[in-house]
């Protein structure tokens, strides 16, 4: 699987499935549920863990509000083709986009788990095949279904670049799912139209992002369960570029805070 190397982000709005499917609008938000409200600005905890898969286990770590026991809704995320970790780190770049989305998430009243795929981070062995990382990811819903402080009637995908590939397998996108959000998205327009009918996705993808001319394609072949909204200035990690290119030692450089407020609402419910 290819990973696209320049900047995608757009923010979908609200698809209504029902009760048990998350509410992807980005109008006013409503009021948390009582199992989710947190202050929106107070501090996520985190929770090393590890999650057992087929080949090895993997290093992973659980986002969640900074008070509550839960069960909160939560993101799987499934990090694009690159050896990044879970944070979104290589070994000379700290990048930590996808930790930028699971803090977003969690101060919003939801969880999400990030976790090493192989050859990464503390996960490590050998960089693993697209067989082994469809086996990882199911194996990582299957441990965020698994704990407690996880609500397992309300998961979402959350796939970058080609992790948005990977999140639209039809393994991963059975009754265990309940939502997809893919950043940068890779997946093509009849990978998309192949997916469950009435699942909901959220398309995020920037304005100068490689391929963006097919974005058109991509909604159409979604239909109305999806919305997308190109945000201006980010790059393929999601970064506010409004200011030139970001620099990862800059403590400054953070995903657009209009991608991280708008994947938290998916993921949430809001």
């Amino acid at each position: 699987m290819r990973d696209w190397l320049f900047v995608a982000l757009g923010l979908l709005g609200g698809c209504s499935s029902g009760p048990a499917q998350p509410d992807f609008s980005v109008a006013k938000p409503a009021a948390a549920p009582p199992s989710a409200a947190v202050a929106a600005s107070a501090e996520p905890r985190t929770v090393d863990i590890q999650c057992p898969a087929p080949d090895r286990p993997l290093a992973a770590t659980l986002w969640l509000p900074a008070t509550g026991a839960g069960p909160f809704p939560v993101a799987v995320v499934l990090v694009g083709g690159q050896m990044w970790d879970r944070n979104g780190d290589l070994p000379d770049a700290a990048w930590h986009h996808y930790a930028d989305f699971a803090d977003a998430i969690a101060r919003r009243g939801g969880a999400a788990l990030l976790f090493d795929k192989g050859g990464t981070g503390a996960t490590g062995g050998p960089a693993p095949d697209d067989a082994q990382r469809l086996r990882e990811a199911a194996a990582a819903l299957e441990c965020a279904r698994a704990r407690r402080e996880v609500d397992a009637a309300h998961v979402t995908l959350l796939g970058h670049s080609d992790g948005s590939v990977l999140a639209t397998e039809a393994e991963l996108t059975g009754a265990e799912v309940q939502g997809l959000v893919l950043l940068s998205p890779g997946a093509d327009a009849e990978r998309l139209a192949a997916l469950p009918k009435g699942l909901p996705v959220l398309l995020v993808w920037a304005e100068h992002d490689f391929g963006a001319e097919d974005n058109a394609v991509r909604l159409r072949a979604l239909g109305d369960r999806a919305r997308s909204v190109t945000v201006p200035g980010s790059d393929h990690l999601l970064f506010d570029n409004t200011k030139g290119e970001p620099d990862p030692k800059a403590p400054s450089t953070r995903v657009a805070a209009v991608a991280t407020e708008a994947v938290a609402k998916a993921v949430v419910g809001q």
